[in-house]
């Protein structure tokens, strides 16, 4: 399997987990964290700009999907 292959299978396994579980995976639990440790590397790629145009455009997606179900603090309810 290619690395591009391995890389959009990634992509859409974290994508299905947002999905069935409507939160994001938790770095507190062994079992998310491959997937955890995936989004913190394609971001610091992305920073950097090391990553291709369609792999920009995919993790954009993706980070615009997780950030759905973004933990809010309650300060924010009480003080707007």
């Amino acid at each position: 399997m290619a690395s591009d292959e391995i890389w959009l299978l990634k992509w859409h396994e974290y994508m299905s987990y947002l999905d069935a579980n409507k939160h994001r995976p938790s770095k507190y639990h062994a079992e998310d964290m491959v997937l955890v440790n995936w989004l913190k590397y394609n971001r610091r790629l992305l920073k950097n700009n090391k990553l291709s145009q369609a792999k920009k455009d995919k993790i954009k997606m993706l980070l615009a999907e997780a950030d759905k179900y973004r933990r809010v603090n309650q300060y924010s309810y009480y003080h707007k």
